[in-house]
């Protein structure tokens, strides 16, 4: 950790684990890219789902903190919906987040929340940075302005982290088009 770098709070529900080393290998990898620089904490949100199913027990048996790549993820329990619940999910995770993210505020102050992912990662982050007088920057990655934005609840969230933002990365111009359309 460099303590005097600028303090960054990464929200991604989409980080690689010790139990799936390949998921969102996009994120980790621009992580580890800019932790020389700067003082990364990853929160990576993990569904707390019933244990009914092979994978949802497997799921459940994530550690709540781990080193993956030498970083320090958190892996806080938020209740989602199975199959869907999109919507939902968004607005539940700033209230499901607060009390970490003051936590991590309090050890060291946050200067920057950086979301992975529309929803409902941009949502939480969007509240969670405004409640931290912290600027947010949003990266999408696809299927979050390209395909969410079909319906309409998740369309007016996302218009609403999209205006939130103060920056918004986008990895093609096809996705930055489609997130100038939303706002």
């Amino acid at each position: 950790m460099n303590r005097g770098a600028p303090s960054v709070l990464v929200l991604s529900h989409l980080y690689p684990s010790t139990r799936q080393p390949h998921l969102g290998l996009f994120v980790a990898r621009q992580v580890q890219a800019l932790e020389g620089t700067y003082e990364i904490r990853v929160v990576a949100p993990t569904r707390w789902v019933p244990p009914l199913t092979r994978s949802w027990r497997k799921e459940r048996r994530l550690p709540r903190a781990e080193k993956v790549t030498g970083t320090t993820v958190l892996r806080p329990r938020v209740p989602q919906l199975p199959r869907g619940g999109l919507t939902a999910e968004s607005l539940v995770l700033p209230t499901a987040l607060r009390g970490l993210a003051r936590g991590l505020h309090r050890q060291r102050t946050i200067e920057l929340v950086h979301a992975h992912f529309g929803l409902p990662d941009g949502w939480g982050a969007a509240k969670l940075a405004a409640e931290l007088h912290a600027p947010f920057v949003l990266s999408l990655w696809g299927s979050d302005v390209l395909v969410f934005p079909e319906k309409t609840a998740p369309r007016r969230l996302l218009m609403n982290v999209l205006r939130s933002a103060d920056a918004v990365i986008a990895p093609s111009h096809e996705i930055a088009d489609r997130a100038r359309e939303l706002g």
